[in-house]
């Protein structure tokens, strides 16, 4: 009897390059938080001792591989300004949401899409029609996907996926990108000041 044998899954090119890019991007985090490097940077950048570099910081948060960056010039923001966590990550959350926004309506990201066709594959319409079918369901389904579009790793193109098939719109999206990423930025910027000396 032939034994079957098992497909082998290709890996696109451009999703080892991002993965791998992300990997450089949270050492160099790492190194540019513990020299402090990345407070001096953001002091030089403020000035005037403008918040608006915070929503740029934040801004950064949303695109996976630029996700260590954002929290390195988060955290030295909060250091050049002396300001609590919870003013940084409001800030850090704006910037945020904006990408998610751009991300939502334009942007893809090579990683973030493959790990949508892993999970999904080809049942997204068997998966919408099911959703809608119960309204508890659906704002279950609304909570996972800001829950996904709030962590740091490539998991923003799902949780759009998953409001996509709730049926919520653009403007929808919104205060649901704030509280998410309000609350993953000060949990990341909290876990950082605890474990990693800033």
């Amino acid at each position: 009897m032939a034994r079957l044998k098992k497909a082998r899954v290709r890996v696109p090119q451009a999703v080892v390059v991002e993965a791998w890019v992300f990997i450089a991007a949270v050492a160099v985090a790492v190194y540019l938080i513990q020299a402090g490097t990345m407070t001096d940077v953001i002091s030089w950048a403020l000035g005037s001792g403008s918040l608006f570099a915070g929503v740029i910081a934040g801004s950064l948060y949303s695109t996976f591989v630029t996700t260590p960056l954002a929290v390195a010039a988060l955290i030295g923001l909060g250091n050049a300004l002396q300001i609590p966590l919870w003013q940084v990550a409001i800030v850090g959350a704006i910037g945020a949401t904006i990408s998610d926004l751009a991300l939502a309506r334009f942007l893809r990201s090579p990683l973030s899409l493959y790990v949508v066709e892993r999970v999904l594959g080809h049942y997204e319409d068997a998966f919408q029609r099911g959703i809608r079918r119960s309204m508890f369901i659906r704002w279950g389904v609304v909570a996972l996907g800001g829950l996904l579009v709030s962590l740091p790793v490539p998991t923003d193109e799902l949780g759009i996926a998953l409001f996509d098939a709730s049926g919520l719109r653009l403007t929808q999206m919104v205060p649901i990108f704030l509280v998410a990423n309000f609350i993953a930025i000060f949990t990341i910027l909290t876990f950082v000041h605890v474990f990693i000396s800033v």
